[in-house]
């Protein structure tokens, strides 16, 4: 019990990392004219990739994060806790987590049709 709390703290914890990261990568990003994201692209490909592969990490984290609130025992108190927490992120960063949100609750389909999938294969 414990450690399933811990889990998802943990879980909700990185999805927050990631974005506030994600959200200070971008702006630099987009604050660059097309001449110098070009030059970032290609001789500095690191920067980049950082924010692909948070992004990703956000995505997947979030997804995790409704998939275990969804198919595991939690308690009011710690749903009110996850959903504030998501409110805040979307007041904080208004569209950047808005796409994060939206990719993650696709993800989440997926990742519950699969569950579904594999609960009737083994009944």
């Amino acid at each position: 019990m414990l450690l399933d709390i811990i889990k998802r703290a943990l879980i909700a914890f990185l999805s927050l990392v990631c974005t506030f990261l994600l959200d200070t990568r971008i702006k630099e990003l987009l604050s660059m004219t097309s001449n110098r994201w070009l030059h970032e692209l290609v001789f500095e490909p690191f920067s980049v990739f950082i924010v692909v592969f948070l992004y990703i990490i956000c995505i997947i984290s979030l997804a995790k994060l409704c998939f275990l609130l969804s198919f595991s025992t939690v308690s009011k108190l710690e749903q009110i806790f996850y959903t504030m927490g998501i409110i805040f992120l979307l007041i904080k960063f208004q569209w950047l987590f808005l796409a994060i949100v939206l990719i993650s609750l696709i993800y989440f389909l997926l990742d519950v049709k699969e569950y579904n999938y594999k609960v009737k294969r083994l009944k």
